[in-house]
């Protein structure tokens, strides 16, 4: 109480310093005949009092208005005027005063600002807590618990955690395989190994489906990964692609058993899956995707175009005042079908074709008791693999111990989450047989992927003709040009792409100079040809210069070849 009482007489001091400091220059002031001049000097002074002194009080205010009033014996009107003067200064001067001190005060607190680190419930990795799950679990009565487990073997009730400094992103309830008793078998010390699961994955797939070699492993690592996928900062897709009776919806049966929180969808509704990555962080097995029609499935494309990348959200409208959401739509996908997929979404999965096969013995797939206890093991193995497994999954991955070379970059990443798979189940097997199995597959896939590139992609089919036509023995079609420069005539060009079923989207001898100039930038005059010195028929015609040489350039260029057209 002193020390308050001490400042306040402090200030008061200082107030009538100043004042008195003021009071001073006031009486200094020339009074001039002028009043006008009276009246700006007044303002002047009384303004720059109320800018400078921020402790002084409008009551302050009003008694130096009162002495400059008397000072320059002003009129009743020149003091009215002065009077509506100072209040609309003291005013301004207040609000621009309070709204600084305001923004300053704001910033203050930048120094007692925490960072937030929100976790997301269902499924989350840190460094200083490992991976994390959430773990559905049910008391006496058959109420649902849920709660949040890490690997570093702490535990905490989902409505609690923030009492602990854990700041999550939702408190809703979580669709969970991992139960609390499967959770205390962890941290009582059960240890599972990555080779072991791999390899019980591999046999249960063994005597349902059919599948070539290494895409069976591609299969198996796809399923661990999922339990670990927020290591990663792009995952990849599965796509399984063939008629039916092939095998692909077993897989996929199956693979809903085992994939983390996974959603199997035959009949879609967008809504539902929305819900179920941005709550739960769902692996979505969409069945049948080729039977998705209309605004369902614009909506599905928009959560498949974003939900390969760790950032991925779609904005959605909900509830009754169509309020803006952006929904979390990062997790695995696995879609199965009989058509093809726009190229779009091609470059974001790994495909699979599946075929009939014959005369090999494989059981119909039933989940009945011995394979529904496989499953629920396997399961339970795979929560306690992710907590034993994500630290090191997630070094391999950040120091770049693993790397697949494509025809493009986008290849490297999406390949990278199951390459970090399979190391620690080489390392465990002290070979590297899973790892060489997914290169090569990735590699049989490329090519794939690059043919398709090759035959959707107009400039590198066009690329491809030049170099048929130049190669064709179509050289005497070269024409001498004036500056010395040989070209190939426009429309005998146009004539021979055009005779070819693979070039008939170029529509005109107009369509093809200006594909000529847009994809290649080639040059172009517009003159009298000679042949042998001597001028074609005296017509001008249009002529683009190029040669077999530099078609081969813009090939290398585009990390081509001409086998790769063959």
């Amino acid at each position: 109480m002193e020390k308050n009482k001490e400042s306040e007489e402090k200030i008061d001091t200082e107030v009538m310093e100043t004042m008195e400091f003021y009071k001073g220059e006031l009486r200094k002031l020339e009074v001039s005949n002028d009043t006008s001049d009276n009246l700006n000097n007044a303002k002047i002074f009384i303004q720059s009092v109320i800018v400078k002194e921020e402790n002084l009080s409008k009551e302050d205010i009003v008694e130096l208005m009162k002495l400059a009033v008397e000072h320059f014996n002003f009129t009743k009107d020149e003091k009215a005027e002065l009077i509506a003067f100072c209040k609309n200064s003291y005013e301004i001067t207040s609000f621009e005063r309070k709204e600084k001190n305001y923004q300053e005060d704001i910033l203050k607190r930048v120094d007692n600002e925490v960072a937030i680190d929100r976790i997301f419930p269902a499924i989350d990795y840190r460094p200083n807590y490992g991976m994390i799950y959430g773990i559905k679990s049910f008391d006496k009565e058959g109420n649902e618990q849920t709660y949040i487990g890490f690997s570093n073997r702490k535990v905490y009730e989902i409505t609690s955690a923030k009492d602990f400094g854990i700041i999550l992103t939702h408190q809703e309830a979580i669709d969970s395989k991992l139960s609390l008793s499967n959770f205390a078998n962890y941290v009582e010390g059960k240890i599972v190994k990555a080779n072991d699961v791999f390899n019980i994955i591999k046999a249960l797939f063994k005597k349902f489906v059919v599948v070539q070699k290494e895409f069976l492993d591609v299969i198996v690592c796809y399923i661990m990964m999922t339990y670990v996928y927020v290591l990663f900062q792009v995952i990849p897709y599965l796509w399984l692609n063939g008629e039916r009776g092939t095998g692909k919806s077993t897989i996929m049966k199956i693979m809903s058993k085992l994939c983390f929180n996974a959603m199997f969808c035959s009949n879609v509704n967008p809504a539902n899956i929305f819900r179920q990555i941005d709550n739960d962080g769902s692996t979505i097995i969409l069945d049948e995707f080729e039977k998705m029609y209309g605004e369902d499935k614009q909506e599905i494309i928009k959560i498949l175009n974003q939900g390969f990348n760790i950032d991925g959200v779609v904005p959605r409208c909900v509830g009754q005042n169509n309020k803006i959401k952006k929904f979390r739509s990062f997790s695995p996908k696995i879609m199965g079908g009989i058509s093809n997929i726009d190229d779009v979404l091609f470059e974001r999965v790994i495909k699979y074709t599946t075929v009939k096969v014959k005369n090999v013995k494989i059981t119909k797939y039933r989940e009945d008791k011995s394979v529904k206890r496989t499953i629920d093991n396997l399961v339970d193995d795979l929560y306690i693999f992710g907590y034993i497994y994500a630290d090191k999954i997630k070094d391999i991955y950040d120091n770049a111990q693993v790397s697949f070379e494509g025809y493009s970059l986008r290849e490297d990443d999406l390949w990278n989450p199951l390459l970090c798979v399979a190391k620690v189940i080489d390392e465990e097997n002290q070979n590297t047989e899973v790892t060489d199995n997914l290169l090569k597959y990735a590699k049989k896939l490329s090519n794939e992927k690059f043919k398709r590139n090759i035959e959707n992609e107009p400039k590198l089919q066009l690329l491809y003709g030049l170099y048929q036509y130049l190669d064709s023995g179509m050289l005497n079609h070269l024409v001498d040009l004036n500056d010395g420069s040989q070209g190939i005539e426009l429309g005998e060009l146009y004539e021979y792409l055009s005779e070819k079923d693979e070039f008939k989207w170029i529509k005109g001898t107009s369509s093809l100079g200006r594909y000529l100039s847009q994809f290649y930038e080639f040059d172009k005059k517009r003159e009298v040809g000679k042949k042998n010195g001597q001028p074609l028929l005296n017509i001008k015609k249009t002529y683009y210069i190029f040669n077999i040489e530099s078609i081969l350039q813009i090939m290398k260029d585009n990390n081509i070849k001409v086998e790769d057209f063959e």
